[in-house]
């Protein structure tokens, strides 16, 4: 679509600087995204009318006007968005510049297409991260994915290339489950102003009847909101009525609904395309369009109300809007002015349903449907709207009977061209019912036995197996109160813990048997055999140590081996520690402290696969008032270096490489500085002992 060129006088006193307007290069990615999906408000629809509007485009540009474009909404088996045009496709070359660059666009030189701005190829990033373009062109078949990456501008990926004799452009877009309705209603309401309509795999209202568009749009009576479209190429846009003087367009059109229709380039647009721009030759197109249309409107009404043109129904739904219009009305069509119709029949072979409920008048208006039940289902299944009537034949009664009686019924009621649809053709979703309870058989069983698992959920009753056996006082129990154990929340995780442990170090866990209590029949458990989980549970781990004492030696090595989880710093690699040792002396105590949690990794790296299970018997089995020895020696390092150990420092510091030289000299300086107290503390002890000599306070041993 060519842009309009509007002209604009410039006057100025003159100027002593000047620049020109441009595009920061260091804020291309917050341009982009602005351009990429800031725009759009509704970004379903955005994707919809993008990429349909483009292969509508495509197929003008290769002479194939009356050719239907291809488009795949997507359902639950395919979750897949897709648009296929079969026009002349895109060069490899093209492919990138079309679909990388923005503002970039083969369409502002003519009014035969309505894109121009080089924005709606990308809109694909205003609802997924990613999105595929196939090109057919020239001999080939190539894909090309299109992705969000890290610097968050998108980039174009080629992926594959074959021979292919085709030609045009399929986009795909993998659509999120919960979208799929959004999808399917957006583009009923889309579609069904594409001339040719698109071959699609959902229902499309049918088009209206050549007799009822006339040549400047269409009006008719509204059931509800009212609302105008203009319809341009095939792209329809609503019209804000408030934005156009009463005066001009009188105070009853925004009453009614229609559309207006408009040649590419008549009325401008925003940059998003979801509406119209109400610049002064946009507003001056509207006007003359309403009036236009009204005069078209009465004339055509007033010629065809006593003819056979036109259905019965159209004469009520032209009638309505003449009324609205406060326009005078042949005194021998009063009786289809009235706001509803009344359907004359006698009860006998069908029941016509409304909200639910049993009626006889219906609505006039041109969003009005008559549903022929032939499925019998709930209707609450079905997403009807407020303008739906349902006809559900009469039990004994057949389909072609119910219909047949209301053809009749309409005639007689003037109804004729009503529109007519069957139940089937809707989407259906079956109403939810409640299962049946199914009497467990667990419930009449009081003992069980824990059955291993990896997780534990709901349903319960599903973890325990039933058992019919005499309790021995070698037992586990545990009280279940509806398979859950009562005196627990923990119970599950604390079990799936203790086996870890069992099988990580060679013990063997016990059984654990479940007895139910009820109200009616509560268990002491004092009365029972065997030991209670919890009070097993106080002593196991002191157990599986004793059997195991070697496991002492690997939670100290755990201990060294999360050193630096404790906050200070995170830990050296092997290169970067030998080249402090240089600096400090194998001997030092940071080195040394690392060292050894370097040994730490390394006997933990062996058992890594238990790792877990050891950390939870090393949690359980230290004393709280107890300190492990790596924890010590480091806290004694930071006692010595406490600038160091600082948590907003870090020891890291010596080996990052970020100001590492000064903390390399902040730990020299400290050991110099203990060295010196301590030389000095050893001469203090060999001088003799002199009453009449102290020392001078610059005296140096």
């Amino acid at each position: 679509m060519k842009p309009s060129d509007d002209q604009r006088a410039i006057h100025s006193g003159g100027s002593s600087a000047k620049a020109s307007f441009g595009i920061s290069t260091k804020d291309t990615a917050h341009i982009m995204g602005i351009l990429r999906e800031g725009i759009y408000s509704d970004k379903i629809l955005a994707v919809l009318r993008e990429y349909s509007s483009n292969a509508w485009d495509a197929h003008r540009d290769a002479g194939l006007h009356h050719m239907p474009i291809m488009v795949h909404i997507p359902t639950s088996d395919e979750l897949l968005f897709t648009v296929r045009d079969f026009g002349k496709g895109l060069s490899h070359e093209d492919v990138f510049e079309i679909y990388t660059q923005y503002g970039s666009s083969t369409r502002r030189g003519s009014n035969d297409a309505v894109g121009m701005l080089g924005i709606g190829s990308k809109s694909g990033f205003a609802y997924s991260d990613s999105f595929t373009v196939i090109s057919y062109h020239g001999g080939k078949k190539r894909i090309y994915i299109a992705v969000l990456d890290p610097s968050d501008k998108g980039e174009l990926q080629f992926v594959h290339e074959e021979d292919s004799d085709e030609t045009g452009i399929e986009i795909q877009i993998t659509v999120r489950q919960e979208d799929q309705g959004q999808f399917a209603k957006k583009a009923a309401s889309l579609f069904q102003h594409y001339k040719p309509r698109p071959t699609i795999n959902i229902y499309l209202p049918d088009p209206p009847d050549a007799e009822t568009v006339l040549e400047n749009g269409s009006m008719y009576a509204a059931n509800g909101d009212h609302q105008w479209i203009a319809v341009m190429g095939c792209v329809p846009y609503r019209v804000n009525t408030a934005q156009l003087p009463t005066e001009q367009i009188g105070k009853f059109l925004p009453k009614i609904s229609g559309s207006l229709f408009f040649d590419i380039g008549e009325v401008q647009i925003s940059a998003s395309r979801e509406e119209l721009k109400y610049s002064d030759k946009t507003k001056l197109a509207l006007v003359e369009k309403f009036n236009a249309l009204v005069d078209e409107f009465v004339q055509h009404t007033l010629d065809t109300l006593g003819s056979d043109t036109i259905s019965p129904w159209e004469k009520r739904l032209r009638a309505q809007v003449l009324n609205t219009l406060e326009l005078p009305v042949p005194k021998e069509w009063d009786d289809i002015t009235d706001a509803h119709a009344k359907l004359v029949y006698d009860g006998s072979a069908f029941t016509l349903i409304h909200n639910r409920s049993a009626c006889t008048r219906v609505s006039v208006g041109k969003d009005v449907r008559l549903i022929i039940d032939d499925t019998g289902n709930d209707l609450i299944g079905y997403r009807l709207n407020h303008t739906d009537y349902v006809v559900r034949p009469l039990v004994g009664k057949t389909l072609d009977e119910a219909v047949e009686s209301l053809n009749v019924a309409l005639k007689a009621s003037g109804m004729d061209g009503i529109t007519i649809i069957e139940l089937s053709t809707q989407p259906y979703t079956p109403p939810y019912k409640k299962p049946k309870k199914v009497n467990n058989p667990k419930h009449k069983v009081s003992t069980f036995k824990l059955i291993p698992k990896h997780a534990y959920g709901n349903p319960y009753s599903e973890h325990w197996s039933s058992e019919s056996r005499v309790p021995t006082k070698d037992d586990i129990f545990v009280i279940t109160k509806n398979f859950r154990v009562d005196s627990s929340r923990d119970f599950f995780k604390n079990y799936i813990d203790d086996r870890a442990i069992c099988e990580a170090f060679g013990y063997t866990m016990p059984e654990i048997y479940g007895y139910k209590t009820t109200l009616k029949k509560p268990v002491d458990p004092l009365s029972l055999e065997g030991t209670s989980y919890f009070d097993w549970r106080r002593t196991f781990v002191q157990n599986v140590i004793s059997a195991k004492p070697e496991l002492l030696g690997l939670i100290a090595e755990l201990h060294w081996s999360t050193l630096a989880s404790d906050g200070y710093a995170s830990t050296p690699s092997r290169s970067k520690l030998d080249n402090l040792q240089k600096e400090l002396g194998a001997k030092h105590p940071i080195i040394a402290l690392y060292r050894r949690h370097e040994a730490g990794k390394v006997a933990i790296d062996r058992i890594i696969k238990h790792k877990d299970a050891l950390a939870n018997l090393a949690t359980r089995s230290m004393n709280p008032a107890k300190t492990s020895e790596a924890k010590l020696v480091q806290d004694k390092l930071a006692l010595a270096y406490p600038l160091l150990f600082m948590r907003t420092v870090g020891a890291s510091s010596l080996w990052s490489g970020y100001n590492d030289s000064e903390w390399l000299a902040y730990v020299q300086l400290v050991d110099d500085v203990a060295n010196y107290k301590h030389l000095l503390a050893a001469a203090v002890a060999k001088k003799p002992k002199d009453k009449n000599h102290a020392p001078a306070v610059h005296d140096h041993p």
